[in-house]
């Protein structure tokens, strides 16, 4: 009985060891990544498989009807359109929401993405011989859908219906949006979207390095399709080592320098409280951003 109990406690603390190993090994290549390409690939994928799961488990508790705390006080698609009508292809969309993958993000918003319009708003803005256009084209599926682009942990880089954020087409996730358009020339602006349409096809950047171009995040492309045109969105949280822009950190150097303030034209924020939908204005939308966590 001895013996098998000393046979059970090796193989257990051999296997809780080799769980140690796995998990400093982890934890020293996002710290140092680079040191060894297998060891970062087994921890990026290690990481995807994590966030699946974690989308999954959403996807599962909508199926069976469970009612998590994220699902109340949402902003559903039809009530989120007539604001999108408003807007300019290039203006940067902010959005809050509750799935179980965004807690590992910190701060109110969790998300960023360019919003590039309806068939119509496109055509009217592009001309329907630019070659911005001609790609729109080929995605839309009707006249109606407002397409963005984005890097997503599922899709990387890529443009897709706004209906596709945050389940807005089933059980919406999304808690909060704000939205502010970069005050750009048609020239400039033309630039910045040709940069974020040069990134197309990238996979989303779990090592979270901004010089190393090979895949990208949502924030990275903003942040790296407006500088050429002298606005500096560089503001910085550092998590594991990495100096990482955070949506927050975009959203409050936006509210609070006072250069950027000039160079931003405020849209729209919209929340959700007691099931009634409220748009802020721009003072109320500061206020909103600094006092919510």
């Amino acid at each position: 009985m001895r013996k098998r109990l000393s046979i059970r406690s090796k193989i257990f603390y051999s296997l809780f060891g080799l769980f140690l190993v796995i998990v400093f090994t982890v934890l020293v290549s996002f710290i140092f990544p680079g040191r060894s390409k297998l060891i970062d690939d087994f921890r990026v994928e290690l990481q995807r498989i994590s966030v699946q799961k974690m989308d999954q488990i959403d996807t599962f508790a909508e199926q069976i009807g469970f009612a998590t705390p994220y699902a109340k006080n949402t902003i559903t698609y039809p009530e989120l359109i007539p604001y999108l009508d408003n807007l300019k292809p290039g203006t940067i969309i902010f959005t809050s929401h509750g799935k179980n993958v965004c807690s590992l993000i910190p701060g109110l918003w969790k998300h960023s993405v360019i919003y590039l319009g309806t068939k119509k708003q496109s055509e009217e803005y592009f001309g329907n011989k630019h070659p911005i256009f001609n790609k729109l084209h080929a995605v839309y599926s009707d006249k109606n859908e407002h397409l963005i682009l984005d890097a997503s942990f599922k899709r990387g880089v890529a443009i897709r219906c706004i209906s596709d954020l945050a389940n807005l087409e089933s059980r919406s996730t999304l808690k909060s949006i704000l939205c502010f358009e970069p005050k750009l020339n048609k020239e400039e602006n033309l630039n910045y979207l040709n940069y974020c349409f040069s990134q197309l096809g990238k996979g989303y950047d779990l090592n979270f390095l901004m010089p190393d171009s090979t895949d990208i995040y949502c924030t990275e492309i903003i942040y790296n399709g407006l500088l050429p045109h002298n606005i500096n969105l560089e503001a910085y949280t550092n998590i594991m080592e990495r100096d990482i822009i955070l949506p927050r950190d975009m959203v409050n150097i936006i509210f609070s320098d006072e250069t950027l303030k000039s160079k931003f034209e405020f849209k729209v924020c919209l929340i959700k409280e007691a099931d009634i939908l409220k748009s802020l204005t721009k003072d109320a939308g500061f206020l909103f951003n600094q006092t919510t966590h």
